[in-house]
């Protein structure tokens, strides 16, 4: 009788052993992930005003002077800006992502804007002139890269990077037509600018950045009567090394 009272309790205190075991496994509390921090951003517009003679370029009729006494009309003024990256005061840079933007300044397109950018102090901004080689090469696309755009070339497989167009004169009284589109690996120009007021982007806050783009840089040493069409070769690189200093920052607006 003892042996089975006491076979009864052994096994009673297992199985109330076992429940309990059960039981704390049941009620143990997996603390919950810390959240992700996401970033303060904010966006930024990039403008552009182009000028000639200290005049701000407003339509195709409008007749300008070189230094050489040339005298020219722009009927079509369109080139790409690519690979914005922005210099933080400790050193740190954004890149912006699928980076390109094409300006035309007598269709009215002549800003953009630059979304998701971490709060901060910028001091330097860069960018090319042209469209980075892997994607000069990437057939047609979308957006300002679309060859309906008017900016990608008809004989060979690529972009123009720059295309500018009009009337001049030079010595002999008659106008004819001068012709600049430029537009390969070798020629994208990179440009920087050190910044004399620093963009503070703020969250919330949209920042201005106003550039200049001085149409006269372009003939810096050449007249029409030395290059009056061209798209490559050393004519289109004299080209391409003028344009890259057409751009000055004149102004922040935080």
């Amino acid at each position: 009788m003892m042996t089975q009272t006491f076979r009864a309790v052994f096994f009673a205190l297992i199985a109330l052993s076992l429940f309990s075991c059960k039981k704390d496994e049941e009620v143990i509390i997996v603390p919950e992930p810390l959240p992700t921090q996401v970033p303060d951003t904010t966006s930024l517009i990039f403008n552009f005003e182009a000028q000639a003679n200290n005049k701000v370029l407003t339509s195709g009729s409008q007749w300008f002077t070189l230094a050489n006494g040339d005298s020219f009309t722009v009927n079509k003024f369109n080139y790409y800006i690519s690979n914005i990256k922005l210099k933080r005061a400790d050193g740190t840079i954004f890149s912006e992502k699928e980076s390109y933007h094409l300006n035309k300044h007598l269709d009215s397109q002549t800003s953009f804007t630059i979304s998701k950018v971490p709060t901060g102090n910028y001091t330097q901004i860069e960018f090319l002139i042209g469209v980075d080689s892997v994607r000069n090469h990437s057939g047609a696309q979308t957006g300002d890269l679309d060859i309906a755009n008017d900016m990608f070339w008809t004989w060979n497989s690529g972009y123009i990077f720059f295309k500018l167009e009009g009337s001049c004169k030079t010595s002999d009284p008659n106008s004819f037509g001068y012709s600049y589109h430029i537009g390969a690996d070798n020629l994208i120009k990179k440009c920087t600018f050190n910044l004399s007021t620093n963009i503070t982007a703020k969250k919330e806050k949209q920042a201005l950045v106003t550039f200049k783009t001085i149409i006269d840089s372009i003939f810096s040493g050449i007249g029409f009567d030395d290059i009056h069409a061209a798209s490559g070769g050393k004519q289109a690189a004299l080209i391409a090394g003028n344009y890259k200093n057409m751009f000055s920052v004149t102004k922040v607006d935080n």
